[in-house]
Formats: structure tokens, C-alpha cells, sequence
């Protein structure tokens, strides 16, 4: 089960914190498998598909399996019957398709062509936003390209995004959603600009599991505290706090 704590950090939060809100549920539809069966997602039940994944190469958001990614972009704006508040944003990244993201953002010419390029699959398809699952700046993931400069880019990468989606909402009259999946320990905060980088973003997800150690079986890796039990090298409750005092607000929504 993928475990995610959603912080929002639009700047409509704060206005309407008073008022009572729905939880942000999103689910992710994994693309990379093939056609997808929109009879297992339970539109009414989310807010925001992530359609993951879609891949970084040559300096560019590459969709990966045109044939089916295409057919899937139908099936997923057909939920909107269901649910026409559900939103639909491409995943770029995630575990195994990060090891360009480093070489796309070094650079502003290079940067530049990697945000527009994932708006224009957002702009072509009539999606609504974009995610990015960089796993991880600054550390090497599943044997990625990696630079200290990464801590900087990450933030730049959101800005450039941001202004890419910001004239597709222009064109459209419709918001545009930019969020980012980020590994819920402290190393990914130090590596990160995350109190920058939040400023560009509508939600940031933690990914608040693998927490577990060791060869133990069976026990909880998504935990919310330090088990008593099992050693563990870090838990939900003080993720939260890395990324609060990484100047990150934590907003109920």
C-alpha cells in the first residue's frame, strides 16, 4: 500500500482555513503496466489521480508507452462523469525513471525544455496538472545521475514548471495543480530546498513508508511513531517535522 501524508501549500490554504474542507485523497494509476481498468478506481472517493509514469529523457518528459499512455489519458478524463471535481496530473519520475532528472534541470536552457515539454503533454491530453517523483536530488536512487547542484535545480525546476502551467491556465481559465512526491526522511530535506520549493507547489506528498529496518518480516513501515519494539530509522510524526522546519507549512485542507 502506497502511504502518502498531503501538505498543502497553495496559497488558498490560508484563506480558507477556517472553513471546513475535504481531505485530499489521491490515488496513483500505474501507466507503465498497460491499459488500465477504470472499473478498480472509485472516482468519488479521490481528488487527484496520478498517473504514474512518465519518464525523463534527452532533457524532455518522454511518454514512454505512446500507444497506451494516450488510450489511458481517455479512460482517466472519462472519471470526470463520475467525479467532475477529479483531477488528473502526469507523475514524472518515480523510482525507476529518475536517472535523468539531474542531467534535464542543470541548466536554464535544459530546464526550460524539460518544463515545457511536460506541459505540453498536460496542454495535448487536457490534463490538469503535473507531479514530479525525483528519486532523490542529491542521492543516487535506483543508479541515477546526481549533483550537488541538484539542491538548487530542484527548486528551479519547480519555478519553471509553475510558469509553464500558469500559461496553460491563461489559455484554459482552468487551475493548473503542481505537486511533488518527496521521500519522507531527513536526508531528502537536506538535500532539498523544500521551504523554496513549496512555494511553487499546491501539494507536497510525503512518502511516509519503508520505514522498517533490518530483516524483520512483519511489522509496520508506514508507522506514525517510533516503534517501542523495532528499530527504525525514521517514522510519519517527526517526517512532518523535517519538513516544517525546512519552512515547508503543514495546512490542514
Amino acid at each position: 500500500m502506497l502511504i502518502l501524508l498531503v501538505i498543502n501549500t497553495s496559497a488558498n490554504a490560508q484563506t480558507l482555513k477556517h472553513k471546513p474542507q475535504k481531505h485530499v485523497i489521491i490515488g496513483y494509476v500505474g501507466g507503465y503496466r498497460g491499459l488500465i481498468d477504470t472499473a478498480l478506481v472509485h472516482a468519488n472517493k479521490l481528488t487527484i489521480v496520478n498517473y504514474a509514469f512518465v519518464d525523463v529523457q534527452n532533457n524532455r518528459a518522454w511518454l514512454t508507452n505512446m500507444k497506451t499512455d494516450t488510450v489511458n489519458f481517455r479512460y482517466l478524463e472519462s472519471l470526470k462523469k463520475t467525479n467532475p471535481d477529479i483531477k488528473i496530473v502526469i507523475s514524472i519520475g518515480g523510482w525507476s525513471w529518475s536517472k535523468h532528472f539531474s542531467d534535464a534541470v542543470l541548466t536554464d536552457s535544459s530546464r526550460l525544455e524539460f518544463a515545457v515539454s511536460a506541459a505540453a503533454i498536460v496542454r495535448q491530453y487536457h490534463l490538469d496538472g503535473i507531479d514530479i517523483d525525483w528519486e532523490y536530488p542529491g542521492q543516487v536512487g535506483d543508479g541515477n545521475t546526481f549533483r550537488p547542484e541538484d539542491k538548487q535545480n530542484y527548486t528551479l525546476m519547480f519555478r519553471d514548471l509553475r510558469a509553464q502551467l500558469d500559461e496553460i491556465a491563461k489559455e484554459t481559465g482552468k487551475k493548473m495543480l503542481l505537486t511533488a512526491a518527496v521521500g519522507g526522511s531527513k536526508d531528502f530535506v537536506e538535500h532539498t530546498e523544500m521551504g523554496e520549493a513549496a512555494k511553487y507547489l499546491d501539494y507536497v506528498n510525503l512518502m511516509t513508508y519503508d520505514f522498517s529496518e533490518g530483516n524483520v518480516i512483519a511489522m509496520h513501515h508506514t508507522n506514525l511513531y517510533a516503534s517501542k519494539k523495532y528499530a527504525g530509522h525514521d517514522w510519519a510524526d517527526n517526517t512532518v517535522s523535517f519538513f516544517e522546519e525546512a519552512g515547508v507549512p503543514a495546512r490542514s485542507w
